[in-house]
């Protein structure tokens, strides 16, 4: 009985082995999080990942702001130098002949960039809103906010629409702009775009005043379609604190000024200029899948669908992003 038993099984346990042995691999990047990114490359500079044998050369262009896994190994050539933001510390790969093998993150950094380079690695999704939205301020409820100074409007036109009209009330339904019209400031529909020195004065009043609350950016076009955009104002004290962040990242090295401006913005839930700093980071950079990724989340976040499939387009097959 036990014989006949295990002859049985064993073609069974055999085929099963098989099978294991045979599944395979994941790709490095879905094996661990990352330990860091590429932020600057001069020269030539080589990559091979963990898991393979194939060695690439690192370009800006395809590898800024590329994570990097542990196990993978960099090396440069004479006059090439690599710079890496690890979570751990900012190192920089020099002519050496030598591979550098990337090692698992332990701790985390102590220095000013800290926070942009942990946050790289959270590419987070986002709910979708109705398409031809207005997108600057953004629509998708987060509560995203604008520095009167630089405060503009901006809208994906509706097909058939001829004429859009645009005005801003407070929380209590009081119309700060503009000022005696009640209709709004008329604009073509096809135009897109609206900046308006008269707005950002409103806004600038407004906050002066400290009356404070959320303001809500009204789009009616001429078919009738109404959209809404609610936002509030950053403060003066908070526009000076940003300032002096974006001082900062601005003498950072490659993408890492743009990854980190990008993230000082968001961080005060200035949706539209941080997407546009990763729009930046993609003409340095107009290879790099990472870069293209947190671009397509950014306009998501403000509602800019026409972008996000323009850059969802340019994705490689069977790219996958957070919904």
């Amino acid at each position: 009985m036990l014989d006949k038993l295990r002859r049985f099984f064993e073609p069974i346990a055999s085929l099963m082995l098989v099978m294991y042995f045979c599944i395979p691999a994941l790709p490095a990047n879905q094996q661990a999080e990352g330990s860091g990114f590429v932020s600057q490359v001069k020269g030539t500079c080589w990559i091979e990942r963990a898991h393979e044998h194939a060695r690439v050369q690192i370009t800006l262009s395809r590898f800024g702001g590329a994570v990097l896994h542990a196990g993978d190994k960099v090396r440069c050539d004479e006059n090439g130098s690599l710079g890496l933001e690890l979570r751990t510390l900012r190192t920089t790969i020099e002519p050496s002949g030598q591979w550098t093998t990337i090692p698992r993150a332990s701790g985390s950094r102590k220095d000013a960039m800290a926070g942009p380079v942990d946050d790289w690695f959270k590419l987070g999704g986002s709910l979708r809103g109705s398409p031809g939205a207005v997108y600057s301020p953004p629509t998708g409820g987060y509560g995203a906010a604008v520095l009167p100074g630089q405060f503009a409007i901006r809208w994906i036109p509706r097909k058939g629409a001829q004429d859009v009209w645009l005005r801003i009330r407070d929380h209590e339904g009081v119309q700060i702009w503009p000022q005696g019209n009640n209709d709004g400031i008329k604009a073509p529909s096809t135009a897109g775009e609206l900046i308006s020195d008269e707005a950002r004065q409103a806004l600038a009043k407004f906050r002066q005043e400290g009356s404070g609350g959320l303001l809500t950016l009204l789009m009616v076009d001429s078919k009738g379609n109404q959209s809404e955009a609610e936002f509030s104002i950053v403060s003066e004290q908070d526009e000076k604190a940003l300032q002096a962040d974006l001082n900062r990242c601005s003498a950072q090295p490659g993408v890492m000024r743009y990854i980190c401006r990008a993230y000082s913005f968001r961080q005060l839930k200035l949706f539209t200029e941080a997407a546009e700093e990763y729009e930046a980071a993609l003409r340095v950079a107009p290879e790099s899948l990472e870069l293209q990724e947190h671009a397509i989340v950014a306009h998501r976040f403000t509602g800019n669908y026409a972008r996000e499939r323009e850059l969802v387009a340019h994705l490689p097959q069977g790219g996958d992003l957070p919904e």
